[in-house]
C-alpha cells in the first residue's frame, strides 16, 4: 500500500504539531511561560491538529493564521484603553500577547 503526497503532508503536519505540543510541555517545565499562556498555545496545538485531521494542510494554515490573530480580550482592552483611558488592562493584554509570540 503507497501512501499519497497529500496524506504525508497530513502525517507531516500532525507530527509537527505534536512535536509543538511536547516542546510547550518542556518549556513549561522549565518554569520560562506562564500556567495560563501554556494552556492556551496547548489549545492552539489541538486546534491545529484537528483542523489538519479535517482539511489537512489548509487546515493548519487557517489555524495557524487564527492563532496569530489578536484575541477578543486584546481587543477589549484596547477598546477600553482608547474609549476611557484605562491603562492597566491594555498592559496585561500586551504582555501575554508579547509572550505568546515570543514562544
Amino acid at each position: 500500500m503507497t501512501i499519497t503526497d497529500r496524506d504525508r503532508v497530513t502525517l507531516g503536519l500532525i507530527t509537527f504539531a505534536s512535536q509543538e505540543r511536547t516542546v510547550l510541555l518542556g518549556i513549561f517545565r522549565d518554569s520560562t511561560i506562564s500556567r495560563r499562556i501554556v494552556e492556551h498555545l496547548l489549545r492552539n496545538v489541538d486546534g491545529m491538529i484537528d483542523a489538519v485531521r479535517s482539511d489537512g494542510r489548509f487546515g493548519y494554515l487557517r489555524a495557524a493564521r487564527r492563532r496569530l490573530q489578536p484575541s477578543w480580550r486584546f481587543r477589549a482592552a484596547q477598546g477600553m484603553h482608547r474609549l476611557l483611558r484605562f491603562d492597566r488592562p491594555l498592559m496585561y493584554a500586551m504582555m501575554d500577547r508579547f509572550e505568546t509570540l515570543l514562544v
